[in-house]
Protein backbone atom coordinates (compact mmCIF):
# COMPACT_ATOMS: atom_id res chain seq x y z
CA UNK A 1 0.00 0.00 0.00
CA UNK A 2 2.99 2.46 0.83
CA UNK A 3 4.47 1.64 -2.13
CA UNK A 4 1.29 2.22 -4.33
CA UNK A 5 0.43 5.58 -2.59
CA UNK A 6 4.28 6.96 -3.59
CA UNK A 7 4.09 5.94 -6.80
CA UNK A 8 0.64 7.39 -6.85
CA UNK A 9 2.35 10.91 -5.66
CA UNK A 10 5.09 10.27 -7.54
CA UNK A 11 2.71 10.54 -11.03
CA UNK A 12 0.46 13.35 -9.74
CA UNK A 13 3.43 15.26 -8.72
CA UNK A 14 3.94 18.40 -11.79
CA UNK A 15 7.03 18.14 -13.86
CA UNK A 16 9.23 20.79 -12.87
CA UNK A 17 8.68 24.16 -14.79
CA UNK A 18 11.65 24.57 -18.06
CA UNK A 19 13.67 27.68 -17.52
CA UNK A 20 13.09 31.22 -18.42
CA UNK A 21 15.67 31.49 -21.20
CA UNK A 22 17.11 35.02 -22.29
CA UNK A 23 19.27 34.90 -25.88
CA UNK A 24 21.95 37.61 -26.65
CA UNK A 25 22.98 35.29 -29.62
CA UNK A 26 20.91 35.87 -32.82
CA UNK A 27 21.48 32.32 -33.72
CA UNK A 28 20.21 31.34 -30.35
CA UNK A 29 17.12 33.09 -30.91
CA UNK A 30 16.29 30.89 -33.94
CA UNK A 31 16.84 27.52 -32.16
CA UNK A 32 14.62 29.03 -29.21
CA UNK A 33 11.50 30.07 -31.64
CA UNK A 34 12.33 26.40 -33.07
CA UNK A 35 12.83 23.94 -29.84
CA UNK A 36 11.27 26.17 -27.04
CA UNK A 37 6.90 25.43 -26.19
CA UNK A 38 4.53 27.76 -25.92
CA UNK A 39 4.38 27.34 -22.25
CA UNK A 40 8.62 28.03 -21.87
CA UNK A 41 9.42 32.01 -21.31
CA UNK A 42 11.92 32.70 -24.02
CA UNK A 43 13.43 36.32 -24.25
CA UNK A 44 15.39 37.46 -27.56
CA UNK A 45 17.37 39.90 -29.22
CA UNK A 46 16.20 42.97 -30.86
CA UNK A 47 16.99 40.82 -33.82
CA UNK A 48 14.24 38.91 -33.63
CA UNK A 49 11.35 41.71 -32.39
CA UNK A 50 8.96 41.16 -35.56
CA UNK A 51 8.36 37.25 -34.52
CA UNK A 52 6.08 37.85 -31.76
CA UNK A 53 8.23 36.97 -28.83
CA UNK A 54 9.68 39.58 -26.43
CA UNK A 55 12.71 40.92 -26.87
CA UNK A 56 15.60 43.03 -24.90
CA UNK A 57 17.88 45.66 -26.22
CA UNK A 58 21.21 43.78 -24.57
CA UNK A 59 21.63 46.21 -21.75
CA UNK A 60 21.97 45.19 -18.00
CA UNK A 61 18.97 46.85 -16.65
CA UNK A 62 16.93 45.67 -19.19
CA UNK A 63 18.10 42.26 -19.33
CA UNK A 64 17.86 42.05 -15.13
CA UNK A 65 14.11 43.37 -15.43
CA UNK A 66 13.40 40.10 -17.25
CA UNK A 67 14.62 37.97 -14.46
CA UNK A 68 15.74 34.79 -16.30
CA UNK A 69 16.86 31.77 -14.79
CA UNK A 70 19.65 31.82 -18.10
CA UNK A 71 21.04 33.59 -20.15
CA UNK A 72 22.76 32.26 -23.53
CA UNK A 73 25.56 33.20 -24.59
CA UNK A 74 29.29 32.84 -26.95
CA UNK A 75 32.59 33.80 -26.55
CA UNK A 76 31.91 36.78 -28.38
CA UNK A 77 29.63 39.02 -26.19
CA UNK A 78 30.71 41.65 -23.86
CA UNK A 79 32.27 39.99 -21.00
CA UNK A 80 31.55 43.36 -18.64
CA UNK A 81 28.03 42.34 -19.80
CA UNK A 82 28.64 38.93 -18.85
CA UNK A 83 30.76 39.31 -15.52
CA UNK A 84 27.82 42.13 -14.75
CA UNK A 85 24.85 39.45 -15.06
CA UNK A 86 26.30 37.23 -12.68
CA UNK A 87 27.40 39.55 -9.77
CA UNK A 88 23.65 40.29 -9.41
CA UNK A 89 22.95 36.28 -9.62
CA UNK A 90 21.93 35.39 -13.49
CA UNK A 91 23.34 31.92 -14.52
CA UNK A 92 25.47 32.68 -18.01
CA UNK A 93 26.11 29.93 -20.37
CA UNK A 94 28.44 30.30 -22.60
CA UNK A 95 28.22 28.00 -25.29
CA UNK A 96 30.56 26.78 -27.26
CA UNK A 97 31.24 27.52 -31.15
CA UNK A 98 32.03 24.47 -33.24
CA UNK A 99 34.43 24.58 -35.98
CA UNK A 100 33.66 20.58 -37.07
CA UNK A 101 30.75 18.50 -36.91
CA UNK A 102 32.24 16.67 -33.36
CA UNK A 103 31.66 19.92 -32.21
CA UNK A 104 28.33 20.56 -33.27
CA UNK A 105 27.65 17.90 -31.01
CA UNK A 106 29.46 19.50 -27.95
CA UNK A 107 27.20 22.59 -28.81
CA UNK A 108 23.35 21.05 -28.43
CA UNK A 109 24.88 18.86 -25.42
CA UNK A 110 25.35 22.66 -23.73
CA UNK A 111 22.46 24.05 -25.02
CA UNK A 112 20.04 21.25 -24.16
CA UNK A 113 21.53 21.45 -20.21
CA UNK A 114 20.98 25.01 -20.29
CA UNK A 115 17.24 25.38 -21.91
CA UNK A 116 16.00 21.60 -20.59
CA UNK A 117 14.96 21.39 -24.41
CA UNK A 118 16.47 17.94 -24.45
CA UNK A 119 14.18 15.81 -26.42
CA UNK A 120 14.19 18.88 -29.46
CA UNK A 121 18.02 18.50 -29.44
CA UNK A 122 17.72 15.03 -29.76
CA UNK A 123 15.69 15.01 -32.69
CA UNK A 124 18.28 17.50 -33.96
CA UNK A 125 21.25 15.20 -33.24
CA UNK A 126 19.09 12.20 -34.81
CA UNK A 127 18.12 14.42 -38.51
CA UNK A 128 21.69 15.45 -38.60
CA UNK A 129 22.90 11.60 -38.49
CA UNK A 130 20.61 10.88 -41.26
CA UNK A 131 21.46 13.91 -43.34
CA UNK A 132 25.46 12.80 -43.52
CA UNK A 133 24.38 9.50 -44.77
CA UNK A 134 25.14 8.73 -48.83
CA UNK A 135 22.55 9.49 -50.64
CA UNK A 136 20.97 6.72 -52.69
CA UNK A 137 21.44 7.04 -56.43
CA UNK A 138 18.38 8.14 -57.17
CA UNK A 139 18.31 10.86 -55.06
CA UNK A 140 20.77 13.97 -55.69
CA UNK A 141 23.71 14.44 -54.05
CA UNK A 142 24.86 16.90 -55.61
CA UNK A 143 28.62 17.42 -54.00
CA UNK A 144 29.44 13.87 -53.99
CA UNK A 145 32.85 13.67 -56.00
CA UNK A 146 32.83 17.59 -56.66
CA UNK A 147 34.90 20.46 -56.03
CA UNK A 148 33.71 22.90 -54.02
CA UNK A 149 34.46 26.89 -53.10
CA UNK A 150 32.29 29.17 -50.75
CA UNK A 151 32.88 32.63 -51.41
CA UNK A 152 32.30 35.04 -48.43
CA UNK A 153 33.36 38.98 -48.36
CA UNK A 154 36.18 40.47 -48.70
CA UNK A 155 37.47 37.68 -50.66
CA UNK A 156 37.52 35.05 -47.60
CA UNK A 157 36.99 31.44 -47.56
CA UNK A 158 36.78 28.68 -44.88
CA UNK A 159 40.08 26.19 -45.27
CA UNK A 160 40.74 23.59 -43.56
CA UNK A 161 39.49 23.49 -39.83
CA UNK A 162 36.55 24.99 -39.95
CA UNK A 163 32.87 23.72 -40.20
CA UNK A 164 31.95 24.23 -43.67
CA UNK A 165 35.16 22.65 -44.58
CA UNK A 166 34.12 19.09 -42.36
CA UNK A 167 30.65 19.25 -44.11
CA UNK A 168 31.59 19.06 -47.55
CA UNK A 169 34.40 16.58 -47.16
CA UNK A 170 31.45 14.25 -45.38
CA UNK A 171 29.05 14.93 -48.12
CA UNK A 172 31.75 13.33 -50.29
CA UNK A 173 32.93 16.77 -52.21
CA UNK A 174 36.48 18.52 -51.91
CA UNK A 175 36.99 22.15 -50.54
CA UNK A 176 39.11 23.92 -52.71
CA UNK A 177 40.10 26.35 -50.08
CA UNK A 178 41.76 24.01 -48.12
CA UNK A 179 44.49 24.09 -50.48
CA UNK A 180 44.99 27.57 -49.46
CA UNK A 181 45.56 26.52 -45.63
CA UNK A 182 43.18 26.96 -42.24
CA UNK A 183 40.80 28.66 -41.08
CA UNK A 184 39.21 32.14 -43.11
CA UNK A 185 41.63 32.06 -46.51
CA UNK A 186 41.38 34.83 -48.88
CA UNK A 187 41.05 33.36 -52.31
CA UNK A 188 41.11 36.39 -55.05
CA UNK A 189 38.90 35.78 -59.15
CA UNK A 190 41.84 34.69 -60.57
CA UNK A 191 42.21 31.76 -58.42
CA UNK A 192 38.43 30.98 -58.76
CA UNK A 193 38.84 30.77 -62.14
CA UNK A 194 41.74 28.84 -62.27
CA UNK A 195 40.20 26.39 -60.30
CA UNK A 196 36.68 26.31 -62.14
CA UNK A 197 34.38 25.11 -59.08
CA UNK A 198 32.31 22.26 -60.13
CA UNK A 199 29.92 24.07 -57.13
CA UNK A 200 30.44 28.01 -55.79
CA UNK A 201 28.29 28.57 -52.84
CA UNK A 202 27.65 32.01 -52.21
CA UNK A 203 24.57 33.55 -49.29
CA UNK A 204 21.39 34.92 -50.75
CA UNK A 205 20.80 38.81 -49.51
CA UNK A 206 25.31 39.70 -49.86
CA UNK A 207 25.42 38.09 -53.16
CA UNK A 208 23.39 40.06 -55.31
CA UNK A 209 24.36 42.95 -57.75
CA UNK A 210 21.18 44.85 -56.07
CA UNK A 211 23.34 44.62 -52.35
CA UNK A 212 26.55 46.12 -53.92
CA UNK A 213 29.10 46.77 -51.19
CA UNK A 214 32.89 46.81 -51.84
CA UNK A 215 33.11 44.40 -49.61
CA UNK A 216 31.49 42.06 -52.19
CA UNK A 217 33.49 43.59 -55.18
CA UNK A 218 35.57 39.86 -55.86
CA UNK A 219 31.66 38.42 -56.25
CA UNK A 220 30.89 41.02 -58.54
CA UNK A 221 33.69 40.90 -60.89
CA UNK A 222 33.08 40.59 -64.49
CA UNK A 223 35.24 37.61 -65.06
CA UNK A 224 33.62 35.57 -62.81
CA UNK A 225 29.97 35.91 -63.77
CA UNK A 226 29.68 34.03 -66.80
CA UNK A 227 30.73 30.72 -64.12
CA UNK A 228 28.55 32.08 -61.08
CA UNK A 229 25.58 31.60 -63.90
CA UNK A 230 26.43 27.77 -64.03
CA UNK A 231 27.95 26.94 -61.15
CA UNK A 232 26.33 29.16 -58.53
CA UNK A 233 24.35 27.67 -55.08
CA UNK A 234 22.54 30.45 -52.78
CA UNK A 235 22.06 29.60 -49.19
CA UNK A 236 19.91 32.04 -47.13
CA UNK A 237 22.47 34.14 -45.25
CA UNK A 238 20.79 33.25 -41.93
CA UNK A 239 21.86 29.82 -42.39
CA UNK A 240 25.25 30.11 -43.48
CA UNK A 241 25.88 32.87 -40.64
CA UNK A 242 24.26 30.22 -37.93
CA UNK A 243 25.93 27.20 -40.01
CA UNK A 244 26.34 25.67 -36.50
CA UNK A 245 23.34 26.49 -34.69
CA UNK A 246 21.34 25.73 -37.59
CA UNK A 247 23.79 22.64 -39.35
CA UNK A 248 20.58 20.77 -40.25
CA UNK A 249 18.70 23.25 -41.84
CA UNK A 250 22.17 24.08 -43.88
CA UNK A 251 23.01 20.74 -44.75
CA UNK A 252 19.71 20.19 -46.06
CA UNK A 253 19.72 23.34 -48.00
CA UNK A 254 23.13 21.86 -49.54
CA UNK A 255 21.45 18.66 -50.53
CA UNK A 256 18.47 20.17 -52.39
CA UNK A 257 20.96 21.72 -55.28
CA UNK A 258 19.17 24.90 -57.44
CA UNK A 259 17.69 23.10 -60.55
CA UNK A 260 20.44 22.67 -63.03
CA UNK A 261 22.12 20.80 -60.71
CA UNK A 262 18.91 18.16 -60.12
CA UNK A 263 19.07 18.18 -64.41
CA UNK A 264 22.57 16.93 -64.07
CA UNK A 265 22.38 14.47 -61.67
CA UNK A 266 18.70 12.89 -63.25
CA UNK A 267 20.83 12.44 -66.82
CA UNK A 268 23.32 10.62 -64.98
CA UNK A 269 21.19 8.28 -63.57
CA UNK A 270 19.15 7.90 -66.67
CA UNK A 271 22.65 7.29 -68.62
CA UNK A 272 23.55 4.46 -65.23
CA UNK A 273 20.06 2.39 -66.11
CA UNK A 274 19.99 2.65 -69.55
CA UNK A 275 21.60 -0.06 -71.43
Amino acid sequence: MWLAAASASAAEAPSPEPPSVLSLNLCYDALLMDLAPAEQSVVLTHYHADQGYPTHNAQLEDILQRAPDVVLANAFNDPLLIRALRQHGIEVAILPEASSIAEVEAFWQAFAKATGLSDGVQQKQQELVALLQPAPAFESNAFENKQVLAIQANHYSFGSGTLLHDVLTSLGAENLAARRGQGLVTVVPEQILAWQPDIIILTTDRARPQHFALAHRNILHASLQPLLAQRALYIDQQLSGCMGQQLVAFIKALREPHESFKQQVKQQVKQQVTP
